[in-house]
């Protein structure tokens, strides 16, 4: 659950409890998808020619529920570094969880605005069902989303509510967290 101190991965997708990241639009009209697979909406981010400003980015995370405990969640603001590579790399920080038994119900990211709706029903044994859905805003300078995941496992439903901000702050000074590094 690392991903949480990264904000390229907080925002397109929380799923299996955090894995998308506010990355871009793809083109001036956005992404918009249904029915499609977290790899399929990654690479339509990925492509896009909109995104995050380099830079510090300071992220809050605010949790409400029972559900999954979110290290960092409810404390003093996380720093991370986003470079100029990692947003070229995008596609690949957003797929470094399996997703396979992942799609979005629903995604839009445009003018502005995200929205979006994720189910995950992984076989039997293999971990909870779940179902996330995001309403936010973004800009090249920041992010606020809120997240619902509604997780079932051995009968029981946990609801747990997020609300994510994130800001640019200026350049990198070293005393940042470190991002998980792709392969």
């Amino acid at each position: 659950m690392t991903l949480i101190r990264d904000p390229r991965t907080l925002l397109c997708a929380s799923a299996a409890v955090l894995s998308l990241g506010l990355a871009a639009c793809n083109s001036q009209e956005g992404v918009t998808a249904k029915d499609a697979s977290v790899e399929d909406v990654a690479k339509a981010i990925a492509k896009s020619d909109v995104a995050l400003n380099p830079g510090r980015w300071e992220t809050n995370v605010a949790m409400q529920g029972k559900a999954m405990p979110v290290p960092g969640a409810d404390k003093d603001a996380m720093a991370t570094c986003l470079t100029k590579a990692d947003i070229d790399q995008m596609d690949k920080q957003m797929m470094q969880m399996p997703m396979d038994s992942c799609k979005y119900d629903r995604f839009t990211m445009a003018g502005g605005k995200i929205q979006g709706a994720m189910s995950c029903n992984p076989p039997e044994g293999q971990g909870p069902n779940m179902k996330m859905t995001m309403d936010g805003t973004y800009t090249p300078e920041s992010y606020d989303l809120d997240v619902t995941t509604e997780m079932v496992m051995g009968g029981k439903t946990q609801t747990t509510s997020m609300q994510v901000t994130s800001r640019r702050v200026g350049e990198c000074n070293g005393t940042e967290l470190q991002p998980p590094k792709t392969t």
